[in-house]
């Protein structure tokens, strides 16, 4: 019978302190830029976590955020960063604004995206009227 107890009181103690090991809540929202539209691909992460996720078409995302989390930031490419404290809101709907300083200097490449300074290779660019001018079929035999 005493074996019994002992099994029932550590079964007592360690049944929820392991409910509070993975502890997570749902978080929802939508990301729109300053006028309005949705943005979708929009990199929302819980800091100092490795949990993130990105919006998607609708600029709508959700995301499983751990307990100790208190803060999200929404980044992405020309928009200011934000970060938004999450208290216990469940839903965080943020609007990003747009920053023009420094786009010129970005270059779109096939693996990411690096400031103009940093690039090894040759960058061109090519207008729509120099395509449309060419006598070929489709674009991307003018490229």
């Amino acid at each position: 019978m005493r074996k019994y107890l002992l099994l029932l009181f550590w079964m007592a103690l360690l049944l929820p302190a392991h409910s509070l090991w993975a502890q997570t809540r749902p978080v929802t929202g939508t990301v729109t830029g300053a006028d309005g539209a949705a943005l979708p691909g929009v990199t929302v992460l819980a800091k100092g976590t490795a949990v993130g996720t990105a919006t998607n078409a609708d600029g709508r995302y959700e995301l499983a955020v751990p307990a100790g989390a208190t803060t999200l930031v929404f980044s992405f490419v020309g928009y200011d960063t934000r970060q938004v404290a999450i208290g216990e809101k469940t839903s965080i709907n943020v609007a990003l604004t747009a920053n023009t300083t420094g786009l010129d200097e970005i270059v779109v490449v096939g693996y990411g995206t690096q400031s103009r300074r940093d690039l090894t290779g040759n960058v061109a660019t090519i207008s729509g009227k120099e395509i449309k001018s060419l006598p070929v079929q489709s674009f991307d035999q003018a490229l």
